[in-house]
């Protein structure tokens, strides 16, 4: 599981996403990325947002 810290600036339309927490024993996959990645994109949709690109590090 991967917790996170997005918060939506409705007013700038933007999704900023301050942190990523990757839980101890996960293992990163290129599709574990993906799905975050439409996660992301589909909660800065909901919020009416441009998410702001981000760059997912180990």
């Amino acid at each position: 599981m991967v917790e996170d810290e997005a918060v939506p600036d409705r007013k700038e339309g933007t999704l900023q996403v301050k942190g990523l927490w990757w839980e101890p024993g996960i293992r990163r996959t290129k599709a574990m990325d993906a799905a975050l990645e439409r996660t992301l994109r589909g909660f800065a949709k909901f919020n009416d947002c441009n998410i702001i690109p981000i760059t997912i590090k180990s």
